[in-house]
Formats: C-alpha cells, structure tokens, sequence
C-alpha cells in the first residue's frame, strides 16, 4: 500500500487512525490484504507503532514545521499535511 496512490478520502481516514488495530480495520473494509512488510511497519519490527527510529525526521521536509505525526506507513506534517516515508 502506498500512501501517495490513495484518494483524498482514504489518506484522510488512515491519517485519523490512532492505533494498529485501527489501520487493520481499515484496510480489511477497504479489501485490501497487508503484506508482511506492511504489517511490520505498522504494528512491529525496527518502525513499531508509537516507537520512532533513529531517523525520524525532526522537521517536515516541505514547510518546515516540527509537528510531525507518525502514521501507518510514514510521517505527517499536521501544519501543511504533507506525507513522507
């Protein structure tokens, strides 16, 4: 699942997810099947959900803000809505 190939409204819903459990239900109403990777992105692995590794951006690339949220699959600048990996 890439984050830049969903609608406006399907970014919008995963962005307002705030736990695992979450994004899961999301992606199974949306009939999609999250490949291993996918799920370790988001639930485990070196990126667990709410543990930011060592490269966390600390400022968004596009506007420069320091309001950077962690979502399933990358970041989010709450400032300029901006998505990154």
């Amino acid at each position: 699942m890439n984050f830049d190939e969903l609608t406006p409204e399907q970014q919008e819903r995963i962005q307002a997810c705030t736990t695992p459990e979450e994004v899961f239900a999301l992606a199974r109403e949306q009939g999609h099947e999250l490949t291993e990777e996918e799920i370790d992105a988001i639930s485990g692995g070196d990126n667990a959900w709410g543990n930011k590794p060592k490269n966390v951006p600390t400022a968004c690339p596009n506007c420069g803000s320091q309001t950077i949220r962690e979502i399933a699959l990358g970041y989010t600048c709450h400032d300029c809505g901006k998505y990154f990996e």
